[in-house]
């Protein structure tokens, strides 16, 4: 359960790895939303003190469509992976990148599940595709995958496919 408990300052976002104008798949970096800067780094830091906490048996790892299960998808999140100890880390328009920065500053640091699951990078297709090659988006996506066997070689790694996704009136449709 995330309190949003963490005061965090515009100096630390900026210190932590933001680079403003920055969205290159292959430059690990910090998230930030103009409209709220500082939530982000503070559902970070939620989330690592929750996985150091909760010890997560199954820990569940991307964007919004991952966040979404503890959101609109609650009553099927606790039906059908609550029970096994699972924890949610997704976070809205979280790219490749970011998750990658996130594992780096020690999301799990502390936590030794014995399942992984990723599916992130469908907002790197909507977002990054027009400005760099498909293949820089897939090597951000597989280097995410590289990190979890890294840092928890005993774990299932389950690196799941970016959903389809509908056109956006405002953004036209996904990179292909």
């Amino acid at each position: 359960m995330l309190t949003m408990e963490a005061e965090v300052t515009l100096a630390e976002v900026e210190s932590v790895g933001y680079l403003p104008g920055v969205s290159d798949p292959n430059v690990p970096g910090a998230n930030f939303y103009e409209d709220v800067p500082l939530e982000w780094l503070s559902v970070h830091r939620d989330h690592k003190r929750e996985a150091g906490s909760a010890r997560p048996r199954i820990v569940f790892l991307g964007d919004s469509i991952t966040e979404g299960w503890c959101g609109s998808g609650k009553t099927g999140w606790d039906r059908s992976f609550a029970p096994y100890g699972a924890s949610n880390f997704g976070k809205g328009g979280d790219k490749a990148q970011h998750l990658v920065w996130r594992l780096r500053d020690g999301l799990l640091a502390e936590a030794k599940p014995e399942v992984l699951v990723a599916m992130i990078g469908v907002n790197n297709l909507w977002y990054d595709a027009d400005q760099f090659a498909i293949q820089a988006v897939a090597d951000a996506v597989v280097r995410v995958g590289s990190h979890l066997r890294t840092t928890h070689p005993g774990a299932a790694i389950l690196q799941l496919s970016v959903l389809p996704a509908l056109a956006d009136p405002d953004r036209g449709p996904p990179a292909r």
